[in-house]
């Protein structure tokens, strides 16, 4: 996998820069490495249930685990980019997010 890191990272930073012209958050706003946060605006409680559904509807997975922000009804989660990652294109990862932010807020 090392000669494939600087892919990753690259594509890391594809996604990252895809989501904030998107309107959402991403912490460090242009990825030193293939890993990011993804910043949202509710609660982890909510956004579990979300990615819950995305799995059972569509089969993807958008995140492992959802944790808490600073700001009360916020949370947060990580992407790392890989293997499976690399078959998502930045805009299609915008559209997992903006769905998984839809089902939360509802």
């Amino acid at each position: 996998m090392l000669p494939r890191m600087p892919a990753f990272r690259d594509h890391a930073v594809a996604i990252a820069k895809a989501l904030t012209a998107g309107g959402i958050s991403v912490v460090p706003e242009t990825p030193q490495t293939p890993l990011f946060h993804v910043l949202l605006p509710f609660d982890a409680a909510a956004a579990t249930r979300a990615r819950d559904e995305l799995i059972a509807e569509r089969g993807v997975q958008v995140f492992s685990y959802a944790g808490l922000e600073s700001v009360p009804g916020r949370c947060r989660f990580e992407i790392t980019v890989g293997e499976n990652a690399m078959e998502f294109a930045p805009e299609e990862v915008v559209e997992l997010i903006d769905e998984l932010t839809r089902r939360a807020l509802r």
